[in-house]
């Protein structure tokens, strides 16, 4: 299992599966003020698989995406968006982070 996070580098990710289950948890880059991220890394103290929405308010005005990835599916991740995973089953994939014209500064 991930913590909530932003891929490094502003870049955006995607990832194939070949074998077993996960479970993502996601939410649009808009969201970021509602989610408590650290200061000092691109980490969130906020838990998706465990929310506790006493300690985190705000979260509960952030829109929340979740999808199974099942094998022979591709997740793409855009860069910025925070998002947390955990394997249902024990996995296989192939990876990639990514720069392209959309995510250049």
């Amino acid at each position: 299992q991930s913590s909530m996070h932003i891929d490094s580098g502003n870049t955006h990710f995607m990832l194939h599966l070949l074998s077993g289950r996960k479970e993502w948890r996601f939410y649009s880059a808009r969201d970021l003020i509602n989610l408590y991220m650290s200061p000092v890394d691109s980490r969130f103290h906020y838990d998706v698989f465990r929310p506790d929405n006493e300690k985190f308010p705000l979260a509960r005005y952030a829109e929340q995406f979740m999808g199974i990835q099942e094998p022979g599916e591709t997740i793409f991740i855009p860069a910025a968006n925070p998002h947390a995973v955990r394997n249902l089953e024990d996995i296989h994939g192939i990876s990639m982070n990514y720069v392209d014209a959309s995510n250049v500064k």
